[in-house]
C-alpha cells in the first residue's frame, strides 16, 4: 500500500519536473519564433511604409508581439500550478495514512 503510494507520488513528481522543462523549452522555443515573426513583420511594414526610420511603428510591433506571448505563458504557469496542487494533495493524502498506520 505505501509502496505504490510511494510510486505514485515519484510518478507525480517525476511528470511535474517533466512537464516544468518541456514549458521552459516550450517557452524558449515561443520566444524565438515570437521574435523571428516580429521580425519579419517589421521588415513587411518598413518595406510598406513611406518612412522606413519610423519609431512610433516600431513600437507598436514590439507591442503586439508581447501581447501573445503572455497569453502562452500564462497558460503554461496555469498547467504547473495545477500539477502542484495536486503534487501537494498526494502528499498530504500520504502523510496522512502514514500516520494513520503508526
Amino acid at each position: 500500500m505505501l509502496a505504490q503510494e510511494d510510486s505514485e507520488r515519484e510518478a507525480a513528481t517525476s511528470e511535474l519536473q517533466t512537464l516544468r522543462e518541456k514549458a521552459r523549452k516550450l517557452e524558449e522555443e515561443a520566444k524565438k519564433a515570437r521574435d523571428l515573426e516580429k521580425k519579419c513583420r517589421m521588415l513587411e511594414e518598413t518595406i510598406k511604409a513611406r518612412n522606413p526610420n519610423s519609431i512610433p511603428m516600431m513600437l507598436q510591433q514590439v507591442k503586439e508581439a508581447d501581447a501573445t506571448e503572455k497569453a502562452e505563458v500564462k497558460e503554461l504557469k496555469q498547467k504547473v500550478k495545477q500539477l502542484e496542487v495536486e503534487l501537494d494533495e498526494k502528499d498530504k493524502d500520504y502523510d496522512r495514512k502514514l500516520r494513520t498506520l503508526r
